[in-house]
């Protein structure tokens, strides 16, 4: 393995760094303290090119490798975890199955706008009763001529409000007893899509998660995505790199926790001397810095799987997921008890990374189904992971 990176890939995660300490940093708090999603500063993004990492450059992309977007999301959730999962949104999951499933005709529509920051993309899978388990949809798309009529509703959608369009995972039919699902593209303000935002949480207070609800809605047959039944094998085709996406932002927050928690140890003196002196500040400090690394390389590895041609990598997503998640709840919850008092403030940066960290152990699936994931890929080979 080699993660080693040319001067273009360095320029453009340089350029993204720069952007999130000019952007970024100083906007923070603000966004934060009015739980609004920065609409404004997901425009420029747009505008430094850091929306389409991937994406070839014939459709206004970067055109580069999942190694240097993987960086570059790292850099960006040092200073916001939100905003640096639109880049892994756009890259990865939205922006990628337009590109790969998408007609010529909803790649103008969407494709391109979507990467310059001009729109922004929903994923509308998980349902109320469903949770991780997005091949329990309820959702139903029937065909009614040339169009089809959705019925269902979809919970814990986040950037409900700002977004202009959802990518909706709905039943179309069933085989053999099972169901096939469909992916269609519903633009906001279409007659029987109401998107309704939830109250406040605990975390995402920044995603604007909200419910969207179908009732009788009809979209054309051009709001397809793909053909009809692989709508769960497109949804299922970014996963895994979306997962790797979640281990590199999260590895930028512990970074983040690492730093705060360092610059705070050296400065708050107490009896006479810096708490850095003592074992068990140390011991946090240490265990923030050596799971980072463990994050970053779990994160790197399977990128590199995944520019190496490697199409299936489900352990070793679920790994990233499952390690750079509870890392990062550890790093926070030790930042915030190194700071006592003042990490419970909420304009405080580790206070902030706190709280959304817990919702990353939930999103995308549990800790405890990438587990299960983990487990059941090695004992059902009966190998060991190399």
């Amino acid at each position: 393995m080699d993660f080693s990176l040319t001067a273009e890939q360095e320029d453009f995660i340089r350029a993204a760094r720069e952007f999130a300490e000019r952007e970024i940093a100083p906007n923070a708090d603000a966004y934060n303290r009015e739980e609004r999603f920065p609409i404004e500063i997901y425009r420029k993004m747009g505008k430094a090119g850091l929306l389409g990492v991937t994406i070839p450059k014939a459709w206004g992309g970067a055109g580069l490798d999942n190694v240097t977007m993987m960086r570059t999301i790292e850099e960006l959730g040092y200073h916001c975890l939100v905003l640096s999962a639109v880049i892994g949104l756009n890259s990865v999951m939205t922006g990628q199955q337009l590109y790969h499933f998408g007609t010529d005709a909803q790649k103008d529509k969407y494709l391109g706008p979507l990467i310059r920051g001009e729109i922004l993309l929903s994923i509308a899978s998980t349902e109320p009763q469903g949770g991780s388990d997005v091949a329990s949809a309820q959702t139903v798309a029937k065909r009614d001529g040339d169009s089809y009529v959705l019925n269902g509703t979809k919970k814990w959608i986040s950037y409900g409000v700002s977004s202009d369009a959802v990518m909706v995972l709905a039943k179309t039919d069933e085989r053999d007893g099972k169901p096939r699902f469909t992916i269609f593209i519903v633009d906001k303000g279409t007659p029987g899509m109401t998107v309704t935002l939830l109250p406040k949480m605990l975390t995402r207070h920044v995603d604007e998660v909200c419910e969207v609800v179908f009732d009788n809605c009809r979209v054309p047959e051009s709001a397809r995505l793909g053909n009809e039944g692989s709508g769960l094998a497109i949804m299922l085709s970014s996963l895994e790199g979306n997962r790797c996406a979640f281990g590199a932002r999260c590895a930028g927050a512990i970074r983040a926790c690492l730093d705060e928690s360092v610059a705070y140890a050296n400065s708050r003196v107490l009896r006479g001397a810096p708490i850095a002196r003592h074992q068990m500040i140390q011991a946090k400090i240490a265990d923030m810095a050596t799971n980072m690394e463990a994050a970053k390389y779990l994160v790197y590895h399977l990128a590199w799987l995944k520019d190496s041609g490697v199409e299936r990598a489900r352990m070793e997503s679920a790994m990233v997921k499952l390690f750079a998640t509870d890392a990062l709840m550890k790093a926070s919850a030790d930042a915030v008890q190194i700071q006592g008092a003042l990490g419970t403030l909420e304009d405080s940066p580790v206070c902030r990374i706190f709280r959304d960290a817990k919702a990353h152990q939930i999103m995308e699936g549990t800790s405890e189904i990438q587990t299960m994931l983990i487990a059941e890929q090695l004992l059902a080979s009966g190998a060991r992971a190399s």
